[in-house]
């Protein structure tokens, strides 16, 4: 069991290294970025991320899943080429329809077509990275974010006289990580037919899988676009870089321990072996790693985001204070929700996905009725809690089953 744990945690730190460099790429130049653009430009940016995340999973239908967990390697390569044929055919249709739509109504043409090709690349991104993760390619999978990373703070920071400099840079980040993921081997040539009959025989995937995430991803990103239309830009732009911000520490370790968790999970239970060991293990790690961070956030956010990006961002701090807890809990469980999606257990997440937007969507409701963004803050941080408190238990339960339905 040592020797399993021990090669465990080195595939974690392999990919850690890159996903750590370029995280910490992207925590060093938002210093610079917070001072060349406003809260404003950071709004906007922010509704762009929060669109091209929901469209992604339209252009997916969540079939990258297949990737990691089909038995047949026909089952990978043809999973990888339907993810880039429907991303292709939605991405094109989003655009032509708004082109379309911009003759008969007043349309920000320019942003769709931004989202668009936003998430197109990042459904391609998608399947080359979970079939690197596949190959075991951890090493081009780290090399790929950091050079993301990079092309994206440079052009972010060559473009500050455009209003939607951030997007660009954000279009360059992401269409640099498909094109070296794809030199290093995450290109497959492309059966049409093959690859579509998966909709027929892998219904799971876009009947189950994608309601629940879409559920999933519309609950973590609708208050962003809900807020751009009811409350100040200064604010939205302030929640945009909270967001930002304690998604690094997840993007940094807790991305790199969901990969290598869901695959080794996978093999263990598809072995009849319990998985109860690596899911304690990882959790009780998260949970020592992340409690500096939860502290400095709970007690000193204001101060610490005031100091690192200058007084017009003093209330991106207290938004982390309040959600500190979520942040920590978030940070510890996360990467193992991911289990969750093995087999018939889909169903679980549904629900609990389903709740979830039931209590978001009671959250905005209250704000907008009382016109108060903090309590917004508030209503989600305690619906966060209760979330990750069920992924916890249901994950615990899957873990010992000893068996993939």
């Amino acid at each position: 069991m040592l020797t399993i744990k021990n090669a465990y945690y080195r595939k974690i730190a392999v990919l850690f290294s890159g996903t750590g460099l370029a995280q910490l790429i992207n925590l060093v130049g938002l210093p610079f970025l917070t001072r060349l653009y406003s809260p404003e430009h950071f709004a906007w940016f922010s509704f762009y991320s929060a669109c091209v995340a929901i469209l992604t999973l339209v252009a997916t239908l969540k079939f990258e899943n297949h990737i990691l967990l089909s038995k047949s390697q026909s089952g990978v390569t043809h999973s990888v080429s339907l993810v880039k044929i429907i991303s292709l055919f939605v991405s094109s249709f989003v655009a032509l329809s708004a082109l379309v739509l911009s003759f008969f109504i007043k349309l920000n043409l320019e942003l769709v077509l931004f989202i668009s090709l936003g998430s197109g690349f990042a459904a391609w991104n998608l399947a080359n990275y979970y079939l690197l993760n596949r190959l075991g390619e951890y090493s081009v999978m780290a090399r790929s974010r950091v050079l993301g990373a990079v092309v994206f703070l440079i052009s972010a920071i060559s473009l500050t006289d455009f209003i939607y400099g951030l997007l660009w840079a954000s279009l360059a980040g992401v269409l640099s990580s498909v094109v070296f993921t794809s030199i290093n081997g995450g290109a497959r040539r492309v059966n049409i037919n093959k690859s579509l009959r998966l909709l027929k025989s892998e219904t799971s995937y876009y009947r189950i899988v994608l309601p629940s995430s879409f559920l999933d991803v519309l609950s973590s990103q609708i208050p962003l676009i809900f807020s751009k239309g009811n409350f100040s830009l200064d604010k939205v732009g302030n929640y945009g870089l909270y967001n930002k911000c304690v998604s690094l520490p997840s993007a940094i370790l807790g991305k790199a321990v969901a990969d290598v968790f869901k695959k080794e999970a996978f093999k263990l239970l598809n072995e009849n072996q319990s998985a109860k060991a690596i899911y304690l293990d990882t959790a009780k790690k998260m949970l020592y790693i992340g409690l500096l961070p939860y502290i400095l956030l709970q007690f000193y956010g204001g101060y610490l985001f005031m100091f690192a990006f200058g007084a017009e961002w003093y209330f991106a701090g207290e938004i982390a204070q309040i959600m500190a807890i979520r942040f920590y809990m978030g940070f510890v469980i996360s990467p193992m929700s991911t289990i969750i999606y093995f087999g018939n257990y889909k169903k679980l997440d549904f629900i609990i996905q389903f709740l979830m937007a039931l209590s978001i969507g009671a959250c905005l409701i209250v704000s907008y009725l009382f016109n108060d963004f903090l309590l917004m803050i508030k209503g989600l941080t305690i619906s966060y809690v209760v979330k990750y408190i069920l992924q916890f238990w249901v994950g615990y339960r899957i873990a010992c089953s000893k068996v993939v339905y």
